[in-house]
């Protein structure tokens, strides 16, 4: 713990953004490509949590079941749609997402968040 804290501080302390560009897009329709894009991965996400039931994802309908004094029961594992072609699709739509912008820098493209 204690070397795993000091690492952490370590890294905090000199940590450096990477901020040299990956692409840069200036062209109107590229630019308009990317932004369907954009949406398209969020559309992915949306999409792909619904398929696995949103609600019970999220928690909903576990408190909702609680409240109300049903019991709760799950669908189980299930493939629906994207799912049987990717094995996260809620990743990639984020990744899709996310890597859609006109300007990538290297620390965009390589960070968690």
């Amino acid at each position: 713990m204690l070397f795993a804290r000091l690492a952490l501080l370590l890294t905090i302390r000199f940590w450096q953004p990477l901020l040299g560009p990956v692409w840069r897009v200036e062209n109107a329709t590229g630019i308009r490509a990317l932004r369907v894009l954009f949406f398209f991965g969020w559309g992915i996400v949306l999409t792909s949590t619904f398929l696995i039931d949103h609600f019970e994802l999220f928690g909903v309908k576990q408190v909702w079941c609680f409240f109300t004094g049903k019991e709760f029961k799950t669908l189980g594992f299930v493939t629906p749609g994207p799912y049987k072609f990717v094995w996260h699709p809620i990743y990639l739509g984020f990744v899709i997402a996310f890597w859609s912008t006109p300007t990538m820098t290297a620390g965009h493209l390589f960070s968690p968040s």
